[in-house]
């Protein structure tokens, strides 16, 4: 067990334009990690390609997943989706517990 869950998303990109273009795609999640299966691809003008966006998540919560697309141009394309994971928020990594101390008389 490793104390995560993961779920995938579907990033679907059109290329409008008239000529071939290479993508570059990313992911960011907010407290939690991500990854796209293919970080480029050559997409041909006016046909759509998925790309799968994988959101490794530390605990219960609810976290905005956003794609994004980048063309040569500097053309940027953003979609966000909402991932909500019933449960308990992960600790924060600075947590201090405090101890009681006990004396004998």
């Amino acid at each position: 067990m490793t104390d995560t869950l993961t779920a995938t998303f579907m990033l679907v990109v059109t290329n409008t334009g008239n000529v071939n273009t290479l993508y570059q795609f990313s992911s960011n999640v907010p407290g939690a990690s991500s990854s796209v299966s293919q970080p480029t691809i050559q997409l041909p003008a006016h046909n759509t390609a998925a790309i799968l966006v994988t959101v490794i998540a530390p605990g219960g919560g609810v976290y905005e997943v956003m794609g994004t697309a980048v063309s040569p141009n500097n053309t940027t394309a953003t979609a966000t989706a909402t991932l909500t994971i019933p449960g308990e928020p992960p600790p924060p990594d600075n947590l201090i517990i405090y101890l009681p101390v006990i004396m004998k008389p």
